[in-house]
């Protein structure tokens, strides 16, 4: 990999990747390889369609009435939802979700593809303090071993987005069937505006790594910054970057989930640029 240039008004480049696979995201594919739940979204399926049908046309009052004389969900909906419940139960804080021994393979790989590859060592590593960020940035290190030698900066605004009750549930159609207001709140808003009960909104992920952003802007220019977070993360600097809407980001959220470990590389578009603005050069490298 060739040698970035010195950057004057911008950090030299800003080198991203997504934490190594979790316990979380084994845990998504496990719950929908399940006969239980694959009964239980056909059936939501079909529920919660007749909602977003309505929700579509623009017949908001009809979608609550529904919900309001609990007609969505029905009993035989509720009670497909506690079998998957007593199968998949919370396993607590999103904060402290560790990755997989993938997960953990996958850092490793990464690392040493990195090292193998002549990537240049950072200035800084801004981490996530999230435990799964930490541990994916353990494992980096060691597949190359000199990025421990490197200062390492745990930022509370890396953080994926907060979910909030959501998160007892494991599963958003778990949460819309025990709570179908803020399900079709939700629905009303696209996911993007809405925020969860006491959680977050996909806005407030990307407000809060627009100030990331400005901080690297002011305390590293000219520097190599690595970053080891989160999907929405990444997509969050994306659609500063590229100044993306609405639309953009809901597609590029359903459509092109950054993989984990994935590496991603930000650099200025012009070194001599007075405007500082940065390009995607690399998306989404895989290493494993």
């Amino acid at each position: 990999m060739s040698k970035t240039k010195t950057a004057k008004y911008s950090p030299s480049s800003i080198v991203y990747i997504r934490h190594g696979e979790s316990m979380y995201n084994k845990l998504k594919k496990d719950i929908e390889e399940s006969p239980v739940y694959k009964k239980f979204r056909e059936l939501d399926d079909a529920e919660w369609g007749k909602i977003l049908k309505l929700v579509n046309s623009k017949k908001i009052g009809e979608a609550m009435i529904v919900i309001l004389k609990e007609e969505y969900p029905s009993e035989k909906l509720k009670a497909l939802a506690y079998d998957v419940i007593k199968e998949f139960p919370s396993k607590g804080s999103s904060f402290e979700t560790e990755i997989t021994k993938t997960g953990r393979d996958q850092a490793l790989k990464t690392g040493m593809g990195m090292r193998a590859e002549g990537y240049e060592l950072p200035d800084v590593i801004y981490v996530s303090p999230y435990k799964r960020t930490k541990q994916t940035l353990e494992y980096l290190i060691k597949g190359w071993p000199e990025l421990g030698k490197v200062k390492v900066v745990e930022y509370v605004r890396l953080r994926e987005q907060e979910h909030g009750i959501q998160d007892i549930f494991n599963n958003a159609r778990l949460a819309h069937v025990f709570m179908p207001k803020e399900a079709l709140f939700k629905a009303i808003e696209s996911g993007y505006a809405f925020r969860y009960s006491n959680g977050e909104s996909l806005l407030d992920v990307i407000n809060r790594h627009s100030d990331f952003f400005k901080h690297l802007y002011r305390k590293y220019i000219g520097k190599k910054v690595m970053v080891i977070g989160h999907h929405l993360g990444l997509l969050s600097i994306l659609a500063i970057i590229q100044n993306w809407d609405r639309e953009k980001f809901l597609y590029e959220d359903e459509n092109n989930t950054p993989i984990n470990a994935g590496v991603s590389i930000f650099e200025p578009k012009d070194i001599k640029n007075i405007s500082g603005k940065m390009a995607l050069k690399e998306y989404n490298k895989k290493f494993y």
